[in-house]
């Protein structure tokens, strides 16, 4: 599988802007640990997939609701409680990364989800209202020790 290039991350931004605006996250699950998976109702309902597996990074629709493990793992439980029930405000990729942010609006204010696509150094983070980072997917160690 190739990664996704900057345009069709842009491409993707664009149709989600379009299409799940002022969705809301309804579940969200961890079924694997470099996988996030997004259940966003709004005028449609449907579950959206983060993936930050190395070199094979993606945004993708799923057709049906992913296989749950019997506990949360970390960043999962740190998304409900944080993340659960905030409505998608807005979805980018900012300047000449390929890094898609999901931005959402919720009780604690604006948060946002980053999809960052960056071969083995791939992973997905929680950013505050500030853009810090408080929680990622992937371990940092892995992937940026440079935020660790």
């Amino acid at each position: 599988m190739k990664e996704l290039t900057l345009t069709e991350l842009r491409r993707i931004a664009r149709v989600l802007g379009e299409t799940r605006a002022d969705s809301r996250i309804t579940k969200l699950v961890q079924p694997a640990k470099d996988e996030l998976a997004l259940l966003l109702a709004g005028s449609e309902r449907g579950w959206l997939l983060l993936s930050a597996r190395p070199r094979a990074a993606r945004i993708a629709a799923l057709d049906e609701a992913p296989a749950a493990p019997p506990a949360p793992p970390g960043f999962a439980q740190y998304l409900r409680a944080h993340f659960d029930g905030a409505r998608l405000a807005a979805v980018s990729v900012d300047g000449e990364e390929r890094q898609l942010r999901l931005r959402f609006s919720g009780a604690e204010g604006e948060r946002s989800l980053l999809l960052s696509v960056l071969g083995p150094r791939s992973n997905v983070y929680a950013l505050d209202a500030e853009d810090r980072v408080v929680a990622s997917l992937r371990p940092l160690a892995e992937t940026r020790r440079d935020l660790v």
